[in-house]
């Protein structure tokens, strides 16, 4: 089911993560970075815009130390958040504890970084990923885990993916474009990312989410939450899209 190419770069991001993972300070300073500027920006907000579904159960794809399950869980009645990383895993279940989050709000489970391949008996009204889909630069990976999400969606559920968008031209010429398979690549998480240079690319990314069984794809433009970086996205992009039923 899986080329050679998605596994090594799976095993290589498997790696990076659990390394960059051994403590819970070593995550929030490594994996996630400018962790404060990413618990101020609004990421509530921009990826629940289009959103008009059921506040039931939602999925996080790449839900590191959990940051982000925290504030969704204000909003939806149970968030499931999966990550590639073991330790992050175990990051997030201690930092929801201490945030006195209810344990049956919220679970978590290890997916192989080629796929969301969870088991579960029950289907989400939402699904989001966060600074996660920009790390994988390989096309095919990212084409599998929109799809595996699509499937596990109810009849019109929705979602909300962000990605990286703009940097100056040295960067983005340096790392992989939308259908890049960088299957080689030596590093993530930053090193080496997927870049989106400009809105030209919108119409083969819709494609791609229509192949993968989503239909209504808007993009929308924001600011980054560290903007002055220019050597790295200087914009997010939020891409929504909807199930297609039948």
């Amino acid at each position: 089911m899986f080329s050679d190419g998605m596994r090594q770069y799976s095993q290589m991001q498997k790696e990076v993560y659990n390394n960059q993972s051994k403590n819970f300070h070593f995550a929030k300073d490594t994996c996630v970075g400018n962790f404060e500027a990413h618990e101020n920006y609004p990421y509530k907000e921009y990826l629940l815009e289009k959103y008009q579904g059921e506040y039931g159960r939602c999925l996080d794809f790449g839900c590191g130390i959990g940051r982000l399950m925290k504030t969704m869980l204000k909003s939806f009645d149970k968030v499931v958040g999966v990550d590639i990383a073991i330790n992050n895993l175990k990051h997030a279940e201690t930092y929801l504890t201490e945030k006195e989050i209810e344990r049956e709000k919220y679970d978590v489970f290890l997916v192989d970084g080629m796929g969301c391949n969870i088991n579960v008996d029950y289907k989400f009204d939402f699904a989001y990923s966060t600074l996660c889909l920009q790390h994988i630069c390989v096309h095919e990976t990212r084409q599998s885990i929109v799809k595996d999400i699509c499937s596990m969606l109810k009849d019109g559920g929705q979602t909300c993916f962000q990605m990286g968008m703009g940097a100056k031209r040295q960067v983005w010429e340096d790392n992989a474009l939308w259908l890049d398979n960088a299957y080689d690549a030596g590093g993530t998480n930053g090193s080496e990312d997927v870049f989106i240079p400009d809105e030209s690319y919108f119409p083969v990314i819709e494609q791609d989410f229509n192949n993968a069984g989503y239909k209504d794809v808007i993009f929308e433009i924001k600011e980054s939450p560290h903007p002055k970086l220019n050597d790295y996205h200087t914009n997010w992009l939020f891409i929504h899209c909807k199930k297609q039923n039948g």
